[in-house]
């Protein structure tokens, strides 16, 4: 049986939104969008999740939001060392031109990042964003970003270290000593734009601007 909806936490960006399930996987990410485009990525094409991270000899030792905000910190530890996983959706203000044509003319649906920090000592792992079921095709993009072709959306991976492929889906390893940083994006597009291009800089300023704007109680954007 699938992991009841009580058992996710839930990110946002005030539009979109993402649930990552007690174990850090993310399992879906839905919109408001036009009746011409799918209301979520799920499990209709990844009964298993769309993204989840594989640790070596550490284990899930805590899971919370961070206070006043939709930011969602899993904690994992381990004997050789510890990392926090933050999931989070980045709250962009939308032009005036998009405000003008209304809702539905956002090209980017809905993003999110997959933020590592690690904390103590040094942690290996992977992040993963599994291939949909029946086999869309992937395209390389860079070293570190693919795209998927998943009519009628396009969906962007990209991430701080190299991604690999195999049948199974895209893989990006890190090795974390306390204090280094990764992160994986995953973008959802209704058209093919230029590639996002999220850096580790641009993720680590995107994840502070998002917890300024909840915290600030200014939800109007």
């Amino acid at each position: 049986m699938g992991t009841a909806i009580g058992e996710h936490g839930m990110i946002g960006d005030t539009r979109t939104r993402g649930f990552v399930d007690g174990e850090a996987v993310l399992r879906r990410i839905g919109w408001e969008a036009r009746s011409t485009l799918p209301r979520s990525v799920d499990a209709a094409g990844w009964p298993d999740g769309l993204s989840a991270i594989e640790l070596d000899g550490a284990r899930r030792v805590a899971q919370s939001y961070r206070a006043g905000t939709t930011i969602l910190d899993t904690y994992f530890s381990g004997p050789e060392g510890a990392l926090k996983l933050t999931d989070f959706m980045p709250v962009e203000t939308p032009s005036v031109d998009t405000l003008a044509a209304g809702h539905d003319a956002r090209t980017v649906l809905a993003r999110v990042v997959r933020f590592l920090t690690g904390t103590r000592g040094s942690l290996c792992g992977t992040l993963t964003f599994a291939r949909p079921v029946g086999g869309a095709s992937m395209h390389r993009q860079g070293p570190a970003a693919w795209s998927i072709d998943q009519d009628p959306l396009v969906i962007h991976i990209e991430g701080a270290q190299g991604l690999t492929q195999d049948a199974q889906g895209l893989h990006m390893a890190f090795a974390l000593k306390a204090g280094e940083q990764a992160h994986l994006a995953i973008t959802c597009a209704c058209t093919e734009p230029a590639f996002p291009g999220t850096s580790l800089s641009a993720a680590r300023k995107a994840l502070a601007q998002c917890d300024a704007y909840w915290r600030s109680g200014d939800h109007s954007a």
